[in-house]
């Protein structure tokens, strides 16, 4: 296995992007189906040629951090492994990635039978630009081995008429050889394994045409947006039942519940894709998941169910928020879901527990049964910078849970209240009992013709902590405006059904557009409360406004459709990644 991930690790540092699947589908279909997972790469010939010249790559360049790339170690290394590589087989990081690597790479794993990691199994293929410079690539490669001792001899066999090679390879300072590696070619096509079966059944899937037939790590990348990705694994969970089930069989007592309840879920697991793919200005990164969800149990059900949509709280959200987060999280449904990783006892437990906490912060004796329904699905987190003329230079700050009393046999809002009352008296009472000449008071006032309540006395300019019940949704913010805002604020329109919505946004753009503006009393601020000079903060927040230069925003989001469910991080860059 070691060797494999060893291979994965270093395929995966690799470049790779184009909508050209032609090339990827001529490898793939030489991938049997059972294999554990494979890994996918595509036009690193075009995706470097795109990046070469971008407005982005000049940038970096440009950058202090460009330069001490250029000036460090490891690009000196890389240029003395091209030159050796360049000298003996007459190949230098520019050909090989333009005529051999620049089409296609794949990498397919199979894992060996429960307790015999030695009959695993894996394949490299490749599909080369050039016939003829791949096989001058081979020859020099074992000319230069058997030159210097390593490689013994390459041995010519035949499967059903078809040649393929063996090469063994010397052992270094001991007797014997080292285990063989096979290798076959067919035209631009390359596949090498240390497997001889490996070898023999992509010959077998090479020469049997199966008309309309799509493989299976096609169709899976196809239905989880990885069709066209740079980079892309591809993971089978089928290929690993057979140690999973060895693992139930030698689980002990203790652990058989969570480990049967974890089998649920994976069995349920059709395919797993990760993607890693570039545009003109974004990087996308997804993570692709295809499951029955009729074999789920109930809980993961639900989970899964409210997750499909969209959290209201973004409808209040403003675009150029600094930071906003928000979702849908059925918190009975969770609970119930970890329970089903427990022993009985366990849950009962688990759920006194949380009762017997929370009991004293509500005075409310069964939170799970009655405070932990009426919570959410929908929160909400937003910073955003105060406006240009606000002579406050603190941002702000606001989060959102929907509370909904119908949910509960018992009015659970006055207790949340009370709870946030207990909080917010107990730091009064604290901070004036200690500092006599700043004190804090705690206040009520009025939005919406609902109570809110906030702190006042000698606080940080537009710090006015804040909390209320409006909307249908507990509030706390750091300042009394905000939650106005939030109250007054008109809900956008709702994202279409089955689209794309966010999840996580942060806007780098305006986060540099805030330091730069509010840069000295931000300085200012943190020279007064950590142990540094002003001159070390100063010079703290020029590098971070410096390693922000690059990114213009980031963005997590969430597409679902029937059974299946796709999260994509972006990043988005300030200058185009092509030129």
């Amino acid at each position: 296995m070691r060797k494999y991930v060893s291979i994965l690790l270093l395929a995966s540092l690799l470049p790779a992007a184009s909508p050209a699947a032609g090339p990827r589908e001529e490898l793939l279909r030489l991938v049997p189906d059972s294999v554990g997972f494979c890994v996918v790469i595509q036009d690193l010939r075009g995706q470097a040629d795109a990046l070469r010249d971008s407005p982005f790559l000049q940038q970096l360049r440009q950058s202090p951090v460009g330069v001490k790339i250029r000036a460090g170690d490891d690009l000196k290394k890389l240029d003395r492994i091209e030159s050796k590589m360049k000298d003996k087989l007459g190949f230098d990081w520019k050909r090989l990635r333009e005529d051999i690597l620049g089409d296609a790479l794949v990498l397919a794993y199979r894992p060996g039978p429960p307790g015999k990691p030695g009959q695993e199994q894996g394949v490299l293929l490749l599909r080369a630009r050039n016939e003829k410079v791949l096989v001058e690539l081979i020859e020099s490669i074992n000319k230069v081995q058997k030159d210097e001792g390593e490689l013994k001899t390459v041995e010519q066999c035949r499967h059903k008429d078809v040649v393929y090679y063996r090469r063994l390879e010397h052992v270094k300072r001991a007797e014997g050889y080292k285990p063989s590696t096979f290798y076959y070619l067919h035209g631009p096509i390359l596949a090498v394994s240390p497997q001889e079966d490996m070898i023999r059944q992509i010959i077998d899937l090479d020469y049997i045409q199966v008309a309309n037939a799509v493989p299976e790590s096609v169709r899976r990348l196809s239905e989880l947006d990885a069709e066209r990705a740079l980079l892309a694994v591809w993971v089978n969970p089928r290929a690993f039942d057979a140690e999973l089930n060895a693992k139930i069989a030698a689980a002990p007592v203790e652990r058989l519940t969570a480990v049967k309840q974890f089998a649920l879920y994976w069995k349920a697991l059709e395919s797993v894709v990760v993607s890693f793919s570039p545009a003109e200005r974004e990087v996308h990164l997804s993570l692709g998941v295809r499951a029955r969800t009729e074999a789920l149990p109930p809980a993961a059900r639900r989970l899964f169910e409210a997750a499909t949509i969209p959290s209201e709280t973004w409808r209040r959200f403003p675009d150029s928020a600094l930071l906003a987060a928000g979702g849908r999280v059925d918190g009975t449904a969770l609970l119930e879901a970890i329970g089903g990783f427990l022993t009985p006892q366990q849950r009962e437990r688990l759920h006194a527990a949380l009762n017997r906490q929370f009991q004293a912060l509500l005075g409310e004796e069964n939170f799970v049964g009655e405070v932990m329904p009426a919570l959410g699905p929908d929160w909400g987190l937003c910073v955003r910078a105060p406006a240009a003329s606000d002579k406050n230079w603190l941002p702000r700050s606001l989060f959102a849970l929907r509370v909904d009393d119908k949910r509960s046999k018992r009015p659970i809002e006055p207790k949340l209240l009370g709870l946030l009352d207990f909080a917010a008296r107990l730091l009064v009472f604290l901070h004036n009992g200690q500092k006599t000449e700043r004190l804090l008071s705690l206040k009520t006032g009025e939005v919406n013709g609902r109570e809110v309540r906030y702190l006042t006395g000698n606080l940080p300019s537009g710090f006015q902590p804040s909390y209320g019940l409006l909307n249908g949704y507990l509030v706390v913010s750091s300042s009394l405006d905000e939650i106005k805002s939030f109250a007054h604020t008109a809900p956008s329109a709702a994202p279409s059904s089955g689209g794309s919505v966010p999840l996580l946004r942060v806007s780098f753009k305006d986060w540099r557009g805030y330091v730069k503006q509010r840069r000295e009393p931000i300085v200012q601020f943190l020279a007064d409360h950590c142990s540094s000079s002003r001159e070390e903060v100063a010079q703290g927040v020029d590098g971070f406004l410096a390693g922000l230069q690059f990114i213009d925003r980031l963005e997590l989001r969430r597409r679902a459709a029937p059974g299946q469910i796709v999260l994509t991080l972006s990043l988005q860059s300030t200058h185009s990644l092509k030129k």
